[in-house]
């Protein structure tokens, strides 16, 4: 509870109350499919992600899944609501045309009782703390606007993140690359490849040794999805997004081994 507290604070602490300029959103849908604990599941997802622009350093924003997962092997059918996560990122470096972004995130419990089904982890009450650092290149607004605003004729992004997992054994340190080009006025190239690393403490270790996740199999290898993704560009406003997400390494027991997503990217 402690740590709860302490790390509330340091998000409370960049948290700045304000009105946005602008608003920026992305919204998908994703069809995935893959084994979660030696089972075959279809997933459907919905995801919404919103972030607040107050200033060219500061904005803050939030996402949410919702989820329906079906197994075929036992007719299990199961719907979720991931989140809500909440974020706050500041961009406290900028030099030609460099840039450096802080965010600090605070995920809420989900929606429905694990012991149902515990393919979809994580657990109901567990919170999540997250600090990453971006890096820009080539960026003259934030990922959404410049993707639809064509701002560069191409970007690069990487992410290194470090998510503290409360009530869970496992915490995560993820790395995101992230290339974009133009390929056209109207089309352009997204490339999104996210690596996971589960980690485990020995305070973990301790105080779940004797829970459901005992039997739970870290990784022997990063868990990698790389995602392709045509943008097209509607509208100064609107783009449109057709992905296609493949899992190149890692182990069960998560189901997105593939999926198809069909995304919009809106400024509002």
């Amino acid at each position: 509870m402690k740590r709860i507290i302490f790390y509330l604070l340091i998000f409370v602490a960049n948290f700045h109350q304000c009105f946005a300029t602008e608003i920026q959103s992305n919204l998908q849908l994703q069809q995935s499919d893959g084994k979660a604990f030696n089972n075959h599941y279809v997933k459907q997802n919905l995801y919404s992600f919103n972030e607040l622009i107050y200033s060219k350093q500061t904005s803050f924003g939030g996402s949410f899944n919702v989820a329906k997962i079906n197994s075929p092997n036992n007719n299990v059918e199961r719907y979720a609501v991931f989140g809500p996560e909440i974020f706050h990122r500041y961009k406290f470096f900028s030099k030609n045309n460099f840039g450096f972004i802080v965010q600090n995130s605070f995920k809420l419990p989900n929606v429905y009782n694990p012991a149902k089904n515990m393919a979809l982890m994580p657990n109901k009450n567990q919170y999540d703390y997250e600090i990453r650092l971006i890096q820009l290149y080539n960026f003259k607004d934030r990922l959404i606007g410049n993707i639809v605003r064509k701002a560069t004729p191409y970007f690069f992004r990487t992410e290194l993140a470090y998510r503290e997992r409360f009530h869970n054994p496992f915490n995560e340190v993820r790395l995101a690359i992230i290339g974009n080009y133009a390929l056209s006025d109207s089309f352009q190239v997204l490339v999104q490849d996210n690596i996971n690393w589960n980690v485990q403490t020995a305070n973990h270790k301790q105080n779940h040794l004797n829970n459901t996740y005992k039997n739970f199999e870290v990784a022997k290898t990063a868990n990698n999805m790389l995602n392709l993704s045509l943008i097209y560009n509607y509208s100064t406003e609107t783009a449109y997004q057709l992905g296609y997400t493949k899992r190149l390494s890692g182990n069960n027991p998560f189901y997105d081994s593939y999926s198809v997503n069909l995304g919009i990217m809106k400024l509002w």
